[in-house]
């Protein structure tokens, strides 16, 4: 990549001794239009997903835990209002079935983890999603480390 004449690299990194983050873009010359692209619709489409999701979120009110472009994370008992799941545009599906999120903790945008009870009692598993970060086994954020940081950051906030 740092020698193709068609990529331009724009920004490299290491982040360890094994790995590096590198950004690059595409050189001007060698980016193919398509006749089959169209502004306008990819605007309106996108102002229509942002409706239907802030839809959502105001029937849903203060049981919203986590909201993002393209997902919603909220609270559920029985008996109250839920956001119709489904496969087609403007549908939610569900990222988590047959499982309950036990404890959630966020720390903003693209930056959160849960706990899910297993059903039938096979125990619980743990997820993590932290925005430009590879996770592995060897630097995994459990749940319990990310919310001890982000309690951290609010009592030096508050110094």
């Amino acid at each position: 990549m740092l020698t193709s004449d068609q990529q331009e690299v724009t920004c490299v990194n290491f982040v360890t001794d094994e790995m590096i983050k590198m950004r690059w873009r595409n050189k001007g010359e060698f980016l193919e239009t398509s006749g089959r692209t169209n502004v306008v619709i990819a605007a309106y489409t996108t102002a229509q997903a942002i409706l239907k999701l802030y839809s959502y979120l105001d029937k849903l009110g203060d049981r919203v835990l986590y909201a993002d472009t393209d997902s919603v994370i909220f609270t559920a008992k029985q008996g109250e209002w839920e956001p119709p799941l489904g496969d087609y545009l403007g549908e939610l599906t569900d990222e988590v079935p047959a499982k309950n999120i036990t404890h959630f903790v966020t720390g903003g945008p693209k930056n959160y983890a849960y706990k899910l009870q297993k059903p039938y009692s096979d125990g619980n598993q743990t997820v993590c999603k932290v925005r430009g970060i590879t996770l592995n086994y060897k630097n995994a954020l459990s749940i319990n480390l990310m919310l001890s940081m982000i309690w951290l950051h609010l009592l030096r906030r508050k110094q």
